[in-house]
């Protein structure tokens, strides 16, 4: 689809082209959100995200097997300069902290049976540790030595 054709791209944001019926008017910026806070539009009875459309409006089509990434994390942050192509699992490996994580920390975790605390990184058992500390020093250090996480990932 020629995005053009509908929408004018300013400051990493979308404006309607054309008006349509109800409330929408040429010049309009595009503000409604999904449920996970993404912007979205609706067009020919379809939804599209504005992220994904303003990445194809300046790079062209997505390719097979690759998602548009905001690069600091903020699903609102739209600037071209903000989006790029990633795999599904690198965009995983950056995404944020899990609400159900209870020690704070990305990867470990504390185990009652052992009474230890154990770091993972993706699925590998980095070990079992007495200390706190220890446990996160160990995530921190496998991060490090390992491709295609950000410093954002488990913020």
């Amino acid at each position: 689809m020629n995005w053009s054709d509908y929408f004018e791209y300013r400051d990493g944001k979308l404006f309607w082209k054309h008006s349509h019926r109800g409330p929408v008017k040429a010049g309009d910026e595009v503000k409604n959100r999904d449920g996970k806070g993404y912007v979205r539009v609706v067009l020919h009875q379809k939804f599209y995200l504005a992220h994904r459309i303003i990445y194809e409006m300046h790079h062209g089509a997505i390719p097979a097997g690759y998602q548009v990434d905001h690069i600091d994390g903020e699903r609102l942050n739209n600037n071209i300069e903000n989006l790029r192509l990633a795999t599904n699992s690198i965009n995983q490996r950056n995404k944020r902290k899990s609400s159900k994580n209870t020690s704070g920390v990305t990867g470990v975790c504390f185990d009652k049976n052992t009474g230890k605390w154990v770091a993972r990184l993706c699925k590998k058992h980095l070990g079992k540790f007495v200390n706190f500390e220890d446990a996160c020093t160990a995530r921190a250090e496998a991060l490090r030595s390992h491709e295609g996480f950000t410093s954002r990932h488990g913020e």
